[in-house]
């Protein structure tokens, strides 16, 4: 009788676990990253046409019309220009897909790699602080910059760090 039971169990379960993993599947999405705009954004192409896409979770080296972050922002750019521009990823949304500037949300993967994770783990961007509801990976992002802080990389290396954080230097005045 047991063994009755473990195969109905079984059989009846099978389906909803099926079911279960294509959903998983099915959370991401095939893009082509057709620009480099940014250290933190990206122009994807999706369904016919393209979109901008703001990586969740990070907080790029800042550039404003008349003054940058140098070196830090061109090299987060230049560094996310030579491993996606291009390229087909993944894109991952998480509970918002879109902010108030109608560019999308999400996080690229490159086969396994989390690319906003490894912009942080290189010491090219910063983990921004978690914003509900786009909290999936924060703690990852987190974990990423300690390393890349421990390890003295990019913006954390201590012979020519990152003085201010980006959103600091976005409320400065530039005009000067």
């Amino acid at each position: 009788m047991g063994k009755f039971i473990k195969i109905f169990l079984f059989c009846l379960m099978t389906p909803i676990l099926v079911g279960c993993s294509t959903t998983a599947n099915r959370q991401k999405i095939l893009v082509k990253v057709e620009r480099v705009v940014s250290g933190q954004t990206v122009e994807i192409y999706r369904d016919n046409e393209t979109k901008r896409l703001r990586l969740i979770g990070i907080d790029a080296p800042a550039w404003l019309p008349k003054c940058q972050q140098a070196p830090w922002e061109a090299e987060a750019k230049k560094q996310l220009q030579e491993k996606l521009e291009g390229e087909s990823v993944w894109l991952e949304f998480d509970r918002q897909t879109e902010d108030n500037y109608d560019r999308y949300l999400g996080y690229l993967w490159q086969e396994e790699l989390l690319i906003n994770e490894w912009l942080v783990q290189q010491g090219l961007v910063l983990a921004s602080s978690p914003r509900e509801p786009n909290t999936k990976y924060s703690q990852r992002l987190a974990y990423a910059q300690e390393w890349a802080r421990i390890m003295e990389l990019g913006i954390w290396n201590w012979e020519n760090p990152m003085r201010q954080t980006p959103q600091e230097f976005r409320n400065l005045d530039c005009e000067l």
